[in-house]
C-alpha cells in the first residue's frame, strides 16, 4: 500500500506580485500491514572441533570458543576491534591515537605488521621508531585492549607486494618458487621473518598475562594450497608465538579440525574496481543470517571506511557505515573489527617516495594485485583520520560500540530470526521494511534498518506496529502504527534489563551505590514508549508524561527525551531504578570513562571532539574558545582544572562544568604560486586495466606551491591542523621539498575527508615543521573532463571545478587552520 502526505509550503519560484504560492509536496510512504516473526528455540552450542592451547592466563581467565562466540570464562565475549597500524602512524601518536580508540568503545587493537617495513633489505631487521612493535603491543596492554597481531608472511592491507619485499619477489622469480605456497623456499624465508617477530613479541601472550589473543597468518585465502597456512602455523608455534588462537580471513576446503578461527571481511563499497559507475556493496544493507558453521560469526574487517584508488574513487557519507555495521550485527555478527578505525600514514621507504619504491600498493609493483593507491597517505576515511582528526561515524559508532560492550554478551547468545515478510535479495528493493530479531528464545532485540547507501529508501509506515511471536507469549511493540523514517535505522528491547518493551534504544546501564541507571535514547521520529511489567514494580516514585496500567504492564509515554529523569520506580526487590532517555544529539555527545578508579559517563558540548581518560585524569579536546563549551557528568563528582575545583551546575541527573579552552595567537599560512603545471598528463590502463597513477617525471609537471607559516607555531595543550581545499586530480606535500608528508587523489570531500594535516603530530619526526623558516611544498596536478568521464571514477556530484573554456581542473583555495585545544581535568 502507498500512502501519499502533502505539505504546503511557499514556492521559492512565487512571482514577486504573489504573497504565497502553494506547491503539494508528495512525499512516498509505504504502509505495511504488519510485522511478524516467529521466535524458536536456541540454536544449539557445540565445541570447536580442534584443542584449543594456551588459552589460561597466569590469573586464571579462560580464553575458549564455540560455534557461537569467543568466550572468556565460559561467557560469551563480544569482542570490538578496531585495525590502527603501528607503523602507519608516528610513534608519538600511538598513546593519543589509542586512547581515542578506547573512548570510542574499542576493546582490542588490530594491526599489521607488513614484513616489508622491517626487512626491505634482506637480512636487515628494522623494529625501531615507528616499527617498534614491541613497544606498541606493550602500550596497548597498558592501556586496557586485547591485540590481534596480523603477521602474515603475507598482508595486503594496500601494501607493497601483499607485504612481501622486492627481495623476496625477485627471489621467488629467479629460484622458480611460488609466493604463498607450501614449499621449502618460501617457508625457509617466511620462518626468518617470524623467528625476528618471535623475539619481539616473546612474554606479550594472553598465557604470559600480556594482551595478545589472536595472530593472523595469511590474508584473504582462497586458493587451493590451504596447507602453507596451517604449515605456518606450526612454524609460529615452535617459534614462540602461541596466542589462544591463530586466525584467518575467509574459508578455505580445508578439514573440519582445521585449527584457525574464521574471521570475514566485508565493506560497503570497494576501490578494488575498474569500473566506471558507483559499486557499493548493495547487497550487504539487508539483515542476511550467516549459515551455520562449525566456526563462530566473526569480523575483522568490517569496513568503516573506504580507500580511494587512482582509477576509482568512492565518495563515502558518514551514515554509510554505522547502518553496514549495523546490518552485521543483526544479522548474527558475534565479534565486529572494524577496518579501517585509524587512518594510516606510510613510513619513509629506504628506496624512496616515488609511487614505484613506495611502501603502499601501486601499479609498479613487482607483486600483488597493484590497486593504483597514494604512495603516502592511507586515510580510508576512517572513523579518526590519518594525524587523528575524528569524523562523524567516530561518533556515532561509539554510540554502538557502547551498546556492544555493555550487552554484546547477551548477544552472543541469540540466534536471528527473520520475519515473516522478507525483502528481495535483489539490492535496490524499496517496498519491504529491513528488519529482523536477534533472541534467545525469551528475550531479545529487535533490528530495523531503513539505509541503504546511495539508494535512498522511503518511510514504510508498520501497522500496529512490530508482532513477536514467542514461545508462551506475543508481544505487540508498541501495539499501534509506527512509521520508520528514510534513513532510520535502530534497536529495540523486549523482555530486557526488565522492559517488556520499549520503542528507545538500550545504550548502557550501571550499578551505583544508590540504585541502579538504564541510559536509552530517542529513535528519530518516534516517540519513546517504555513498558515494564506490574510485577517488576513495586514503587512508580515519578516519571515525566502518562503513566497506563494495561494488560499487566506499566506503560510509559507522552515524555520528551531530555537529561532529567524519565521514569524512576523501585522494583520488587527494593532497588532503585532510574531510566533516562536521551535525545539523538546528546547520544552522539556520550562518552564513558573511568577516573580514579570511578566509572563515569559524560556529555558534551558540540564543539569538543573527545573525552579521553588516562586513570586519573580527563582530556578534553575541543575546537572552539567560545566560552560556550561544557562537559555534564554522572555520577556527580568535582572536579578540578588547573588545581582549581569548579563549581557545577545542575543539568538534569548531570553536573554540568564549563570547559574554558585557552586559545593562543596562531599562524596563519601564506600561499606562493612558485610554477604553474604542465599539460594534463596522458593517461593510460596497467595490464590489469587499472589507470596507471602519475609517475615521478609526471609529478615534475605538477603546478607548485610554497606554504610558509605567518610565525611559529605554539606547542603546548594544542593540535595545529591545515586543511587544503585545492580542485584537480591529485596532489603531494613536502616537507624541506624532499620528505613526502602526505598525498591525495581528489575526492570531492570537503572538511571530513579532505586533505588535512597537523603540523604537531608529526614535529618529533620532522623537527623543523612547526617554523616559519620551513615552507611546505605543494604539488597539483590538473584534472580534465576526459578524465572524468574515461579514466577516474567519481560521482559526478564530487568532480572538482573544471574550467568552462578549457575544461581543466586545478586551483588552490585559500589554506583554512583548524586548532584543536586540550584541557585536563582530575578530581578534587
Amino acid at each position: 500500500k502507498l500512502q501519499f502526505l502533502y505539505f504546503i509550503v511557499p514556492s521559492s519560484r512565487a512571482p514577486p506580485t504573489r504573497p504565497l504560492t502553494i506547491m503539494l509536496l508528495a512525499v512516498l510512504v509505504h504502509v505495511l500491514s504488519g510485522a511478524v516473526v516467529n521466535i524458536g528455540g536456541p540454536q544449539p552450542t557445540v565445541p570447536l572441533l580442534f584443542p584449543i592451547a594456551d588459552n589460561v592466563s597466569p590469573s586464571g581467565d579462560v580464553m575458549s570458543a564455540t560455534n557461537r562466540s569467543v568466550t572468556l570464562n565460559g561467557e560469551g565475549w563480544y569482542g570490538v576491534g578496531g585495525e590502527a597500524q603501528y607503523a602507519r602512524m608516528p610513534q608519538s601518536m600511538w598513546k593519543p591515537a589509542l586512547q581515542k580508540m578506547k573512548a570510542g568503545g574499542i576493546t582490542m587493537v588490530q594491526t599489521y605488521a607488513f614484513w616489508v617495513h622491517h626487512e626491505e633489505v634482506e637480512g636487515k631487521f628494522s623494529f625501531e621508531g615507528r616499527r617498534d612493535i614491541r613497544s606498541f603491543v606493550k602500550l596497548c596492554d597498558e592501556l586496557g585492549f586485547k591485540v590481534m597481531v596480523r603477521i602474515g608472511p603475507w598482508d595486503f592491507g594496500e601494501s607493497r607486494n601483499a607485504g612481501h619485499p622486492d627481495w623476496l619477489v625477485r627471489a621467488s622469480k629467479d629460484g622458480n618458487f611460488p609466493l604463498r605456497q607450501n614449499n621449502t623456499e618460501y617457508v625457509s624465508f617466511a620462518t626468518s621473518w617470524f623467528k625476528q617477530l618471535a623475539a619481539q613479541l616473546d612474554g606479550l601472550y594472553f598465557k604470559d598475562g600480556g594482551p595478545i589473543i589472536f595472530a593472523q597468518l595469511g590474508d584473504y585465502d582462497g586458493y587451493p594450497d590451504w596447507e602453507i597456512l596451517e604449515q605456518m602455523r606450526t612454524v609460529a608455534i615452535g617459534l614462540g608465538i602461541r596466542p589462544p588462537f591463530f586466525t584467518a580471513v575467509s574459508t578455505l576446503d580445508a578439514p573440519a579440525n582445521y585449527p584457525f578461527l574464521y574471521f570475514e571481511g566485508e565493506y560497503p563499497d570497494r576501490f578494488w574496481t575498474t569500473s566506471m559507475k558507483p559499486e557499493p556493496s548493495s547487497s550487504g544493507y539487508f539483515f542476511t543470517p550467516a549459515p551455520n558453521s562449525r566456526f563462530p560469526p566473526l569480523g575483522v574487517e568490517i569496513g568503516s571506511g573506504m580507500e580511494v584508488a587512482y582509477n576509482h574513487r568512492p565518495h563515502m557519507t558518514p551514515n554509510d557505515m554505522p547502518t553496514w555495521h549495523h546490518y552485521k550485527i543483526g544479522s548474527g555478527l558475534n565479534w565486529i573489527g572494524y577496518y579501517l578505525y585509524h587512518g594510516g600514514n606510510n613510513p619513509e621507504a629506504a628506496s624512496g617516495d616515488a609511487p614505484k619504491d613506495g611502501y603502499q600498493e601501486s601499479t609498479f609493483q613487482p607483486s600483488g594485485p597493484a590497486n593504483p593507491m597514494p604512495s603516502k597517505t592511507y586515510d580510508f576515511y576512517a572513523p579518526i583520520g590519518e594525524f587523528g582528526q575524528l569524523r562523524p561515524h567516530y561518533h556515532t559508532m561509539r554510540r554502538q560500540n557502547i551498546f556492544l560492550k555493555t550487552y554484546g554478551s547477551f548477544l552472543t547468545t541469540c540466534d536471528v530470526f527473520q520475519p515473516e515478510v522478507l525483502p528481495s535479495p535483489i539490492p535496490g528493493d524499496n517496498t519491504t521494511l529491513r528488519w529482523t530479531v536477534r533472541s534467545n528464545g525469551t528475550a531479545g532485540f529487535i533490528f530495523v534498518n531503513n539505509y541503504e547507501r546511495l539508494n535512498p529508501l522511503s518511510a514504510k509506515t508498520v501497522q500496529g506496529g512490530f508482532t513477536v511471536n514467542l514461545p508462551g507469549e506475543t508481544l505487540s511493540i508498541p501495539g499501534s502504527d509506527v512509521t520508520v523514517q528514510s534513513g532510520a535505522w535502530f534497536t529495540w528491547p523486549f523482555n530486557f534489563e526488565s522492559i517488556k518493551y520499549a520503542t528507545a534504544e538500550l545504550l548502557h546501564s550501571r550499578m551505583l551505590v544508590t540504585g541502579k541507571v538504564v541510559i536509552l535514547k530517542q529513535t528519530n521520529g518516534i516517540a519513546p514508549v517504555i513498558a515494564l511489567p506490574f510485577e517488576y514494580v513495586d514503587v512508580v516514585v515519578a516519571y515525566k508524561g502518562q503513566k497506563v496500567l494495561k494488560n499487566g504492564l506499566f506503560i510509559f509515554s507522552g515524555f520528551e527525551a531530555s537529561r532529567e529523569c524519565a521514569i524512576e520506580i523501585i522494583n520488587s526487590l527494593g532497588l532503585t531504578v532510574t531510566y533516562l532517555v536521551l535525545s539523538e544529539e546528546d547520544s552522539l555527545r556520550l562518552w564513558e570513562g573511568v577516573i580514579n578508579s570511578v566509572p563515569f559517563f559524560a556529555i558534551s558540548s558540540s564543539d569538543v571532539q573527545a573525552v579521553v581518560t588516562n586513570g586519573t585524569k580527563v582530556f578534553v579536546e575541543g575546537d572552539t574558545v567560545n566560552g560556550d563549551s561544557y562537559l555534564s557528568l554522572f555520577p556527580k563528582m568535582n572536579i578540578s582544572m588547573d588545581g582549581v575545583c569548579q563549581i557545577p551546575s545542575d543539568d538534569g541527573y548531570f553536573w554540568k562544568f564549563s570547559i574554558p579552552f585557552k586559545s593562543a595567537p596562531l599562524p596563519t599560512v601564506k600561499v606562493t604560486q612558485r610554477a604553474p603545471a604542465g599539460p594534463p598528463r596522458a593517461l593510460m590502463y596497467s595490464s590489469a586495466n587499472f589507470t596507471i597513477e602519475p609517475n615521478a617525471a609526471e609529478w615534475e609537471a605538477a603546478a607548485v606551491f610554497s606554504l610558509q607559516l605567518t610565525s611559529e607555531v605554539p606547542t603546548g595543550d594544542l593540535d595545529y591542523f591545515i586543511e587544503i581545499p585545492y580542485q584537480g586530480d591529485a596532489a603531494r606535500l613536502y616537507y624541506n621539498k624532499t620528505y613526502l608528508i602526505t598525498d591525495n587523489w581528489f575526492t570531492g570531500y570537503n572538511g571530513d575527508g579532505s586533505m588535512q594535516v597537523s603540523y604537531t603530530k608529526l614535529v618529533d619526526e620532522l623537527p623543523g615543521i612547526l617554523s616559519p623558516s620551513t615552507p611546505l611544498t605543494l604539488k597539483v596536478l590538473p584534472s580534465t573532463r576526459e578524465y572524468l568521464q574515461k579514466f577516474t571514477f567519481l560521482q559526478p556530484q564530487y568532480w572538482p571545478a573544471l574550467n568552462p573554456n578549457s575544461s581543466i581542473s586545478l586551483s588552490l583555495g585559500s589554506i583554512e587552520t583548524k586548532p584543536y585545544y586540550l584541557v585536563q581535568l582530575s578530581l578534587c
